[in-house]
């Protein structure tokens, strides 16, 4: 029985100092939380004690009051000014200086706020009819000011774009948030693809608003011609030739043609954007400025990687569309040993769009009776360069050039017959099969004519 009792006290003292441990830690914790509660509503205001206190807040008053006003009584001055508490009427101290909730302190605050509202407001509604039209054209004008403001200051997260143009087409908003997409914060917090996607509706919004209007958006074109991203730049490139015919020739000439020499020298997955409509832009250009870019288009031969055969591919295709806007002697200069080039190359489909070109060549030379010395110095040029090559490759080409020119009826039959007919039979006994069955193809369509 007396270790009954024994046990029984001891485990009376364990519960007693558990609890007092547990209300010592409890203590702790108000304490901790109270001062880091303090601490934050320096920067957070009373919002953040009432989203963050509950139902600590009383206890926690009491020690704010207690360790901030240096062991005084909490109620000792009721003018505290601190944002800790919920609520602080202005008037509502008792007389024994103990601070008293009225609930209808706010009410009475507020009708008081509006009585003064409309009191104001009556004054100033004798104070105009006093002054008479004077003060009613001051007051129109100080509202057409207001106006104007509210109209500038309609969207405030918006950057400062454009200046305003008097266009009624589309909302100076709309073209505001437009503009707003090249800011770089934009691709941070909205989409990353924000600026390719202005850069892609670019010119259907020049269309839009019009060509008077393209101040309204150089500036944007700017800032996306120089995107460190390279999908946007060749999205400007691969629509330039659009926006050329929307603006007119005098824009192109003083805000395009910058961009078109800067997309020249770029990188390749961009001057492809700008290959593939190259004679689309250069039509839109003046004669003399068009010659000017007849000795820049050897540079497309010039890749960064040389086993992008396509870009060759359309290089030789947009020779073919260039040669009617310069004269014979500008294509026998500058376009024939391009062409000569493309037609040597390594890869098959790059040759046979070279053919084309000699056709389109030789064919527009012919239009001009003043040229045929020159078609015949080209067709000596292509001899050398394919009949006489050591690679088979090449014989096969002329083969296929020799076809071409009949076909496309690029030659007339008598000159056909003098200066390509005789190196065509030469290739018929070529040790080569590939070549002779080449040459067994044209001579198959060479007999359906009369003339042979």
């Amino acid at each position: 029985m007396h270790h009954y009792k024994f046990f029984g006290s001891i485990v009376r003292t364990h519960s007693l100092l558990l609890s007092l441990a547990m209300h010592t830690s409890c203590f702790v914790f108000f304490l901790f939380l109270s001062d880091f509660h303090a601490k934050n509503l320096i920067f957070h205001g009373p919002k953040y004690s009432r989203n963050s206190l509950g139902f600590f807040q009383k206890p926690l008053r009491f020690y704010r009051d207690i360790r901030y006003n240096k062991g005084k009584s909490p109620f000792a001055d009721a003018t505290d000014t601190s944002t800790m508490e919920l609520f602080r009427p202005e008037s509502g101290i008792s007389g024994n200086g103990k601070l008293v909730f009225d609930p209808h302190s706010l009410s009475i605050k507020n009708n008081n706020h509006m009585g003064q509202q409309q009191q104001q407001g009556q004054q100033g509604q004798r104070t105009q009819h006093v002054t008479g039209g004077a003060g009613q054209q001051q007051h129109g004008n100080q509202s057409q000011q207001q106006q104007q403001q509210q109209q500038q200051m309609q969207d405030p997260a918006l950057p400062r774009g454009p200046p305003a143009t008097l266009q009624s087409i589309v909302p100076q908003l709309l073209v505001d948030h437009f503009v707003s997409m090249t800011d770089p914060s934009r691709a941070q917090t909205v989409d990353s693809e924000i600026a390719h996607h202005c850069a892609f509706s670019l010119p259907a919004v020049a269309l839009t608003i019009g060509r008077n209007n393209w101040p309204l958006l150089r500036e944007t074109y700017d800032v996306l011609a120089s995107d460190m991203q390279w999908k946007v730049r060749r999205t400007l490139a691969s629509s330039i030739h659009e926006l050329g015919v929307i603006l007119g020739q005098e824009a192109v000439v003083s805000d395009l043609i910058p961009i078109f020499n800067g997309f020249l020298k770029d990188l390749d997955e961009v001057r492809i954007g700008l290959l593939k409509h190259l004679s689309d832009f250069l039509k839109l250009l003046p004669l003399e400025l068009r010659r000017d870019y007849l000795p820049k288009m050897s540079d497309f031969l010039y890749m960064d990687n040389d086993r992008n055969w396509r870009f060759r591919q359309e290089l030789a295709v947009q020779m073919g569309q260039l040669i009617p806007l310069y004269t014979a002697e500008e294509v026998k200069t500058h376009l024939a040993p391009i062409a000569v080039i493309l037609i040597r190359d390594k890869v098959a489909a790059v040759r046979t769009s070279a053919v084309g070109v000699h056709s389109v060549m030789v064919k527009t030379l012919l239009e001009d009776d003043q040229s045929s010395g020159l078609v015949r110095v080209l067709l000596a040029d292509l001899i050398g360069e394919l009949v006489k090559s050591d690679s088979w490759i090449h014989r096969q080409t002329y083969a296929s050039l020799a076809l071409t020119l009949f076909l496309e009826s690029s030659l007339e039959h008598t000159q056909f017959a003098q200066d390509v007919l005789p190196n065509l039979m030469e290739l018929a006994e070529d040790k080569v099969p590939n070549v002779r069955l080449a040459v067994a193809r044209a001579l198959k369509h060479l007999r359906t004519a009369s003339k042979f």
